[in-house]
């Protein structure tokens, strides 16, 4: 399956509905802050996960994934 770029692959607090183990590109893990502005606060590549949260047994994340160099999970 193609990740295309800026495609959300998970939104802030709404369920995360499956995971993504990323073949190549990768994904900016963004924090969205109270005054509008936004943050990159983790880089997930081939090496690791998206949507972390499930695993741990939580439904919801405070970030959002968003594919910020196309590839393929």
């Amino acid at each position: 399956m193609e990740l295309s770029l800026r495609a959300s692959l998970h939104e802030p607090n709404v369920p995360i509905t499956s995971v993504c183990f990323p073949e190549s590109g990768y994904v900016s893990m963004v924090a969205h802050m109270e005054d509008g502005e936004a943050a990159e606060v983790g880089l997930v590549g081939l090496e690791g996960l998206v949507g972390l949260p499930v695993l741990l047994g939580d439904s919801h994340s405070d970030l959002e994934a968003m594919v910020q160099c196309p590839g393929r999970r």
